[in-house]
């Protein structure tokens, strides 16, 4: 189980045998970076992995707390893991669901990641599972990257990813992020700040064509569930942003999200 704290300027020095990913600093002089190489992000152009095909965000956590009430204590969700991609050409995939914060900088999520392929030297032709909790100062400026250990996984896999969160009386939230299956993929971070948007995301780069998505029809978000500082329910109203509907969409279906590839 990981720990790191939301507030901490640089990473850890990174050896093979540690499961911290070290900070992306990125120079405004510096080229951009091969999309592929970047890890999943606060949110698309904002120092993320490359684009969100798909994004839906529970409507009631889009409004930030109050000076007296925290909106979401946490989130859940269930999946299963695809099939692979039909064809493989060097593409990356981040399948998740996650919390972030609200507009503006310094902006951060946490989020358990379903990922085909390689980025930042980890996984590979096969789907891994591992937690990443990151945060940007300006768009692609990243000053904390952490992930947990990552896990290869197999199609058909069941992931019930969940994340819970505390406040402390000294002002200070911790959040627990974990998915049932894999407890090695256990992180803990703790932040001055609440994490407040609910959302499910497909995220890709280095993305041609949609033989490049799972070879199947179709990914369904089950079982989901927000729970606001009293445990009662959020409902869930979703806010659909489906950036390329000719490559994948996602929206509310009978037994939660449908995520549908083209």
């Amino acid at each position: 189980m990981a720990k790191a704290k939301g507030n901490r300027k640089k990473g850890p020095a990174l050896r093979r045998s540690q499961s911290l990913a070290p900070p992306r600093r990125k120079s405004p002089k510096k080229s951009t970076p091969d999309p592929a190489s970047r890890i999943p992000g606060p949110a698309s152009g904002q120092g993320g992995a490359g684009a969100y095909l798909c994004l839906a965000q529970i409507k009631a956590s889009l409004a930030p707390p109050s000076a007296n009430r925290w909106v979401v204590r946490s989130f859940r969700a269930k999946w299963t893991v695809p099939p692979p991609p039909k064809s493989i050409a060097g593409q990356v995939l981040f399948l998740f669901m996650g919390m972030e914060t609200v507009e503006g900088w310094p902006r951060a999520i946490l989020q358990p990641v379903l990922q085909w392929g390689s980025a930042q030297g980890f996984g590979g032709n096969y789907w891994s599972l591992s937690t990443w909790y990151v945060r940007a100062t300006a768009p692609r400026v990243l000053d904390v990257s952490v992930r947990s250990a990552s896990t290869t996984v197999e199609p058909g896999t069941s992931l019930s990813a969940r994340i819970d969160g505390t406040r402390s009386d000294s002002g200070i939230y911790r959040y627990v992020c974990s998915v049932e299956e894999i407890p090695q993929a256990t992180l803990i971070i703790d932040r001055p700040e609440a994490l407040v948007e609910c959302g499910i995301a497909l995220e890709a780069s280095r993305l041609a064509d949609p033989s490049q998505l799972p070879d199947i029809d179709a990914t369904t978000f089950t079982e989901i569930a927000a729970t606001d500082l009293s445990a009662g329910d959020l409902p869930l109203d979703w806010d659909v942003n489906n950036a390329s509907p000719d490559l994948a969409t996602i929206a509310p279906s009978e037994k939660g999200l449908t995520l549908r590839y083209r």
